[in-house]
């Protein structure tokens, strides 16, 4: 093999591992960022249901548990989660949601569609 073979293979290893990282790295603060808002968004809910007011509080579970899903999804899968406010569509795009028995996924696409 040439020398310069050698230097261009190392230097493509080097910036494939930077890239790795630096995507690893994106996503894990991607992945916090989502956690954090659905932490805030379900202490927002907590308090409009002291206060009394429930149709925020049906608001705000819908965002806690869609910015779950959007966590879930970039960890497993390592890539943006799906722009939109859909449940049942975000639980289709998650890869566990295949493991239930079809039973079970309609079961849960009724319940998150309600």
């Amino acid at each position: 093999m040439s020398e310069e073979f050698i230097t261009n293979r190392k230097t493509s290893s080097v910036n494939l591992l930077f890239y790795l990282w630096t995507k690893v790295s994106f996503m894990e603060g991607k992945v916090q960022y989502w956690i954090e808002m659905s932490d805030y968004d379900f202490e927002t809910a907590e308090a409009m249901l002291r206060s009394k007011r429930y149709l925020y509080v049906g608001f705000m579970c819908h965002q806690t548990i869609e910015k779950a899903f959007k966590a879930y999804f970039t960890r497993i899968i390592s890539e943006t989660a799906p722009f939109s406010h859909s449940l049942s569509y975000l639980a289709k795009k998650m890869v566990t949601f295949m493991s239930y028995s079809l039973r079970n996924r309609k079961t849960l696409l009724t319940k998150l569609s309600l």
